[in-house]
């Protein structure tokens, strides 16, 4: 059966250059679908709980200001060949990137609290 979203707003893909495979971001969600489109996995990345004035977020230290269920839009999703991970950045947390493992899309950590520290670095290293 070929993935459909009736229930979330589609934001961005990215598709593996070798596998086919199409990692889509989503709002709160990232699913990963084979080369004919099947869904195989899927990643919830919110609502979380947040404020856009918290830095850093709340998750890593406590913010004195009144904390919402948020929705988290994926804004950008990049594959990240060498380290066979996916590097999904959103709009919740200040922009926290998170690492994803290919093959399942679990959770490896955060790499930085904003998202454009992290990609100056990779533009830097290569």
């Amino acid at each position: 059966k070929r993935f459909s979203s009736t229930e979330c707003l589609l934001t961005h893909l990215a598709i593996h250059n070798k596998t086919g495979e199409v990692y889509v971001g989503a709002v709160n969600w990232i699913f990963k679908l084979s080369s004919n489109l099947t869904k195989l996995r899927n990643h919830m990345t919110g609502p979380v709980v947040d404020n856009e004035k918290c830095y850093p977020p709340p998750s890593v230290q406590s913010c004195p200001h009144d904390l919402a269920q948020t929705p988290n839009v994926n804004k950008l999703l990049l594959i990240d060949y060498a380290q066979n991970r996916l590097i999904a950045c959103g709009s919740t947390s200040q922009g926290i990137c998170q690492f994803l493992r290919l093959d399942d899309l679990f959770k490896l950590g955060e790499p930085h609290h904003r998202k454009e520290h992290y990609l100056s670095s990779v533009a830097e290293s290569g």
